[in-house]
């Protein structure tokens, strides 16, 4: 019978921030890919281990159901020997040493290196970190400017995603820098850049130095702007369902229907 004893025998270690409710999970880097694993209760009664490969920010896919004495260890030579799991879209990337000034630390205490960031109008739109404890497992992080700041060029950053180390694709109209090594699909007609842009308020080239992480962003129409997890102090209110709405006057049933146009020309009658 497979259980977490199974996993951490075979070198899987926990993951906390990966956790679904009541359910633990697991990571392995092997055969130069990385592994996502949980245990299971079976239908019928049985205790199992559910194996996924890391490819994706929404998580890992390729599901093995690995129930018999063995079957995680053999599911694991399988993808090795034979390659019959897409193994490049978890595929460790090999990289260089960081450069010390593209470290830095999260709000959990966490060592990252930027390997990955993109610009729209010189200004960084999202990023890419690989964890300095766990080579290979990489976060996905949004940028806006901070709202809270008088002075444009200050930003925030939160963090949408993360698992594998990958980019699946980059927006035409954008720029980009990437460290050697760090592998990108569809490029397409981006412009690449040979360093990352120095910002105008931290001068820096690392856009998460001089500006702050954030639990959230959350979209004010009505400022045309981000805010952090406090939201628009003017026009945002909690609903009761505790997501967020605007207050009475903001709302869209508050604005004012627009006026019809007539054409010239057209009866009035």
């Amino acid at each position: 019978m497979n259980n977490s004893a199974t996993l951490l025998a075979l070198g899987f270690v926990r993951r906390p921030e990966w956790d679904w409710a009541n359910t633990e999970h697991y990571c392995l880097q092997h055969g130069g890919a990385i592994f996502r694993a949980y245990v299971v209760e079976g239908n019928p009664p049985g205790v199992y281990v559910r194996l996924g490969l890391v490819g994706n920010e929404k998580g890992a896919a390729h599901w093995r159901d690995c129930i018999s004495e063995g079957s995680v260890a053999r599911k694991l030579a399988e993808a090795e020997r034979t390659g019959a799991w897409p193994t490049e879209l978890g595929r460790v990337v090999s990289l260089p040493a960081p450069s010390k000034d593209m470290l830095f630390e999260d709000n959990d205490g966490k060592q990252h290196r930027v390997v990955y960031i993109c610009y729209i109008d010189g200004k960084p739109r999202d990023a890419i970190s690989e964890q300095i404890d766990m080579p290979g497992c990489g976060s996905t992080w949004d940028f806006e400017e901070d709202t809270k700041m008088e002075e444009p060029g200050y930003y925030m950053y939160y963090e949408s995603g993360g698992f594998g180390l990958h980019h699946q694709g980059i927006q035409v109209f954008c720029s980009y820098w990437a460290a050697d090594g760090f592998v990108l699909h569809d490029t397409g007609k981006a412009t690449r850049l040979a360093e990352p842009l120095i910002l105008t308020q931290s001068m820096s080239r690392n856009p998460f130095e001089g500006n702050r992480e954030v639990l959230g962003l959350e979209y004010c129409r009505v400022c045309d702007a981000f805010y952090d997890e406090d939201w628009c102090p003017d026009h945002h209110r909690e609903k009761k369902d505790g997501g967020v709405g605007y207050r009475k006057g903001f709302r869209k049933k508050d604005q004012p229907a627009p006026t019809p146009t007539i054409q010239e020309g057209a009866s009035h009658e």
